[in-house]
């Protein structure tokens, strides 16, 4: 089990790595694609925003009990599915745009943990032979700034 302080500090800790990745990075860049098909900055740092706003909605509704109400994603098609929606909803963002959602929506999480306490972290929503707690779904958040970490460097190092 993940107490608050830590979780605070992988929040912390991931999404420094992700901004140290983006700091500088002009406009131009952050929209160009390393090569034909795939993401630019702008795409990966978007997709970041969409998903840690997905997962602290999901935290939330398992922490006051509406777990049933979250469209669970069971199956890696349901996930693309998603991402595919999500892309289509934030393309016409600029990196200006994102950037701020990308601040915006760190805020609204840590506004978020601020007044959750460690026995909250345990709840947990049962669906289908797993399990879910609001720990691992805020977790889920800097795991996910730490799996995008290596894309965004690696993209800025081939458009910069």
């Amino acid at each position: 089990m993940i107490d608050k302080a830590t979780l605070q500090h992988e929040l912390f800790e991931s999404r420094r790595a992700v901004l140290m990745a983006l700091r500088g990075v002009p406009d131009e860049a952050a929209a160009a694609s390393p090569y034909p098909g795939a993401p630019s900055l702008r795409d990966i740092t978007a997709h970041l925003v969409a998903w840690e706003d997905r997962l602290l909605t999901v935290a939330q509704m398992v922490r006051w009990g509406d777990g049933a109400k979250v469209e669970w994603l069971r199956s890696p098609a349901e996930v693309d599915a998603w991402n595919a929606r999500a892309h289509a909803r934030l393309a016409g963002w600029t990196w200006p745009d994102v950037l701020r959602a990308l601040a915006l929506q760190r805020e609204e999480t840590d506004w978020n943990m601020a007044d959750l306490q460690d026995s909250q972290l345990t709840i947990a929503y049962h669906d289908t032979g797993s399990v879910v707690t609001v720990g691992e779904l805020l977790y889920g958040i800097a795991q996910h700034d730490r799996e995008h970490l290596p894309d965004l460097q690696t993209t800025r190092a081939a458009v910069t």
